[in-house]
């Protein structure tokens, strides 16, 4: 077999031997002084068997030290630029979503929701932080996920890598999103503030210095038990989502925008009525005691108001704005990711 690329590669610090063209799979067991790989061959190989290749291990060297961190910088690049992209397309339709959530009875119609006065209201916080905030995202969970490759994710006790990869994007974006929580809670709780106008702030910069003098950092962070309850399983299942359809649908910008489109909807879904709650929190008034703005008590008077449905109360424009803003946001992030590696 002559010297190329693998059509599977390992992410860790060894270096690749030969393979075949149709392997479909590689599996990597740490040893004290050895790595082994299995190739599991592709259905079409002509002995459909697998093949054990014993590798000595090497410890990372500067090279490779200096590789992840190019890595981290091209995941910071793609994911501000995507994030940026995305709030400009999906910020109309979070404004709806809010007014509908805020709404006291159900009648709330989706068009009145989106009457255009004040639907960019708010924007200034979530735009100023897009960039940092989904730039923390996808390296979060690049890192993590090369930490998984690196540490747990290829050892020989995993039957199948597909199964591998889809524990792997669900304990990655689980991480991912407790992560993404310390940064998106006070950013949307300004945001929220700002939507509702429910207490008069000149701008988002007016509001956090307000929220600020007022109650300090427990003020700007308030919401952040919700914000972690909604982000850790909606990432984890926003990144399984994606790998699974891309997988199936393949390689190209189309998939890419129906992958993300559909997991970002699919996420939301799940996680929505934490989302309603998180937001009733953030936009009571500063001074409301905290036995009466906690998680469970305002569930609680969520559900008195009409049951199990007043939970999915705006559902149907969450999930509209989700599949747009989703579907931008990956494909966003993979062209200038290619664009960056490129230049460097």
């Amino acid at each position: 077999m002559g010297h190329r690329d693998p059509p599977y590669t390992y992410s860790g610090p060894i270096a690749m031997a030969d393979l075949d063209d149709n392997a479909s799979c590689v599996y990597v067991q740490r040893h004290p002084s050895t790595r082994t790989r299995w190739e599991r061959w592709g259905e079409n190989s002509p002995a459909n068997i697998a093949k054990r290749i014993t590798l000595p291990f090497h410890a990372p060297t500067a090279e490779s030290r200096q590789e992840a961190k190019s890595q981290c910088l091209h995941d910071l690049i793609a994911g501000a630029v995507a994030g940026s992209a995305g709030v400009v397309v999906g910020h109309p339709f979070d404004t709806a979503k809010l007014r509908m959530q805020m709404a006291s009875h159900s009648s709330t119609s989706l068009a009145s929701a989106l009457q255009l006065n004040g639907l960019m209201r708010g924007i200034a916080a979530p735009f100023a932080m897009a960039a940092f905030v989904n730039a923390s995202i996808f390296t979060t969970f690049g890192e993590t996920s090369r930490l998984w490759d690196h540490h747990v994710g290829n050892a020989a006790d995993s039957i199948h890598c597909r199964e591998n990869s889809i524990e792997k994007n669900l304990v990655c974006g689980g991480v991912t999103g407790v992560t993404s929580s310390l940064i998106l809670a006070p950013t949307e709780h300004i945001k929220c503030k700002m939507q509702a106008g429910s207490e008069v702030y000149a701008n988002s910069l007016d509001a956090g210095k307000s929220i600020w003098k007022s109650h300090g950092v427990r003020g700007l962070y308030r919401g952040l038990m919700a914000t972690c309850l909604r982000q850790a399983p909606g990432f984890s299942i926003y990144f399984a989502n994606y790998d699974i359809i891309k997988s199936r649908l393949g390689e190209s910008w189309v998939a890419s925008i129906v992958a993300g489109g559909t997991a970002g909807s699919l996420s939301w879904a799940v996680v929505y009525p934490i989302d309603l709650l998180k937001s009733k929190i953030q936009v009571l008034p500063l001074t409301v005691p905290s036995s009466e703005r906690s998680l469970w008590n305002v569930a609680r008077g969520v559900w008195r108001q009409g049951g199990w449905r007043s939970l999915y109360h705006g559902i149907g424009i969450t999930v509209l704005r989700a599949f747009p803003v989703n579907a931008i946001i990956f494909p966003t992030y993979e062209l200038t990711l290619a664009c960056v590696r490129n230049w460097g």
